[in-house]
């Protein structure tokens, strides 16, 4: 049996890893929630429904699970349907969306390379507290990982990262080309020992400036401020 949502009809989507439900919870009264290995791309679209979505537009079809519904122009496989009661609060997990009116979870298949991803800001993440830590304790860790000579060290050692990297391209590109050049060269010697240590020094000086300047600025940010913001 495969079923299909009219515009009308089309319930709200987030996507969630398989710790989420978990935190938070959720039960499955048909079927199952998210694996750990759906977290890894690869794996077979599946959706886990709301008790609400469930009730209202599957009539509490209690052979759900194993069928698929379409969303997006997108096929998945029911699999599992969430027991009733359970809801994600807004003020506990803000988005764009209204987060305590989800009718339908997908799984977030994420790739090796994800946290590698600063730019990428398209992600809640909400954490819990181990037992036996305190509001406290856990403040005094984000504290202690946010002190301005840690903040200003990454950002530092991974700008400058990436410029030794490519001075170190530019050089190798520099020597390959000695003879292309040579031609185009005036009072300057295609192996001038000087000009290959002042151009990557001055070059390792701007990308320095370049980087320290602005990880100085984010020291004096609060980090709980920058968290609420985002």
């Amino acid at each position: 049996m495969h079923l299909w949502f009219q515009d009308f009809a089309t319930p709200f989507a987030r996507w969630a890893q398989s710790s989420l439900l978990t935190m938070f919870g959720a039960k499955a009264l048909l079927g199952r929630t998210f694996l750990p290995e759906e977290d890894k791309p690869g794996n077979p679209p599946v959706a886990i429904l709301s008790h609400g979505v469930w009730v209202r537009l599957f009539h509490s079809d209690p052979a759900i699970v194993g069928r698929s519904i379409t969303l997006d122009g997108k096929p998945l496989t029911v699999a599992g349907v969430l027991s009733p009661g359970f809801m994600l609060h807004a003020e506990v997990m803000p988005g764009e969306g209204p987060m305590d009116k989800v009718d339908i979870f997908l799984p977030l298949p994420l790739g090796p390379d994800a946290e590698q991803r600063r730019g990428d800001e398209n992600y809640n993440i909400v954490v819990r507290l181990k037992p036996g830590v305190s509001v406290q304790q856990a403040q005094a860790d984000i504290d202690m990982g946010a002190r301005p000579g840690n903040i200003l060290s990454l950002v530092v050692r991974q700008g400058m990262q990436l410029t030794l990297l490519g001075i170190l391209a530019g050089l190798i590109g520099a020597a390959a080309l000695t003879r292309v050049i040579a031609s185009l060269l005036f009072g300057v010697s295609t192996t001038d020992i000087a000009t290959f240590l002042a151009v990557p020094l001055l070059l390792a000086a701007v990308a320095f400036a370049a980087t320290v300047i602005p990880a100085w600025r984010a020291t004096s940010v609060d980090p709980m401020v920058a968290l609420r913001e985002e």
